[in-house]
């Protein structure tokens, strides 16, 4: 399901390395890169690589499979990971690197391994091209919206999610590539590339055990084009995807209203519309980060035919 590769990461916030070439991961021997992981990685990420290994470290092993985290790292910077360890993210880390112990076919195998393990662009997006993105923390606007629709305020330590902007182009041999943090490439991503967002935001589903991360992809609209729970277990993955399916195709930008039902389906559609418009909230942030990388362009309000307009801190471009 899931495109290949990953590595070990400290569990803070990630920090993005300086901007480096995109060489994109090489096809590694995925099977071998499995009996790779649990030689070298399982002791301290766990055997499933969600950072619950028997061996404890401080900072704590990173959870590999969290795609909010594993797809803000480049391929690059993913190997350079593994061959260098954890300083070559520029602060301590009790992961040391495999540069000496393991050859390049190898390293390939491992990151093609470790990628299986979360949710990919390429699930949402086959044909995407390029991708940004980060972590948006919703504004003061966007908690009274959330209030307002929802009927209750957002907790303090659920403010924060990763969304992606997904651009179209020419796919590399290996897909889509992420988009250095360099000013000098971020300021030619333009804005007429974009085909749609990705938001990781987790999800309590009514009668699916336990809080499940959800990747949900929509156009540049808002509306949905997809969900899907970030699991191994393809079982739970349908099961989710059979609850949710209703909804894809649902939502929009600058909806003010929840989702409703009746009877059974009353407690679902509270619980989606939480989760849709945490993830809307946070495509509202990078819509606005957008405008001011792009504060200079005709689409963005300096032409005569800009269509924008800020409404309760809400960005509104027309598509």
């Amino acid at each position: 399901m899931y495109r290949s590769f990953i590595v070990t990461i400290a569990a803070a916030c990630l920090p993005v390395l300086p901007a480096m070439a995109q060489d994109q991961l090489h096809s590694g021997d995925v099977r071998e890169g499995s009996r790779l992981f649990s030689i070298h990685c399982a002791a301290c990420h766990g055997p499933e690589g969600t950072g619950d290994g028997t061996v404890r470290t401080r900072p704590s092993p990173a959870d590999l499979t969290d795609p909010s985290r594993m797809n803000l790292l480049s391929d690059t910077q993913l190997l350079e990971l593994i061959r260098k360890g954890g300083p070559v993210l520029g602060r301590r880390d009790a992961m040391p690197g495999f540069e000496e112990g393991i050859s390049n076919l190898e390293l390939w195998g491992l990151a093609s391994f470790l990628r299986t393990r979360h949710l990919s662009i390429t699930d949402f997006f086959p044909f995407a091209a390029n991708y940004w993105g980060e972590s948006y923390t919703i504004d003061e606007w966007g908690l009274e919206r959330y209030e307002q629709i929802v009927g209750e305020p957002l907790p303090e330590d659920e403010r924060s999610y990763v969304v992606l902007g997904i651009y179209r182009g020419t796919p590399g041999p290996e897909g889509p590539a992420l988009i250095p943090d360099d000013p000098r490439e971020i300021a030619k991503i333009k804005r007429e590339d974009k085909v749609g967002y990705i938001a990781f935001v987790p999800m309590e589903i009514p009668g699916i055990s336990g809080e499940q991360v959800l990747g949900i992809s929509m156009d540049n609209n808002g509306i949905v084009y997809d969900i899907m729970a970030n699991t191994q277990d393809e079982d739970l993955a349908r099961r989710v995807q059979d609850v949710l399916f209703d909804y894809i195709g649902e939502g929009r930008k600058g909806m003010r209203q929840p989702f409703t039902a009746r009877g059974p389906a009353a407690e679902l559609a509270a619980s989606w519309t939480e989760t849709y418009h945490r993830a809307m909230e946070a495509v509202v942030m990078f819509d606005k980060a957008e405008r001011d990388r792009h504060w200079a362009d005709s689409a963005f309000g300096r032409g005569e035919d800009a269509a924008i307009s800020v409404e309760g801190g809400e960005l509104d471009v027309d598509q």
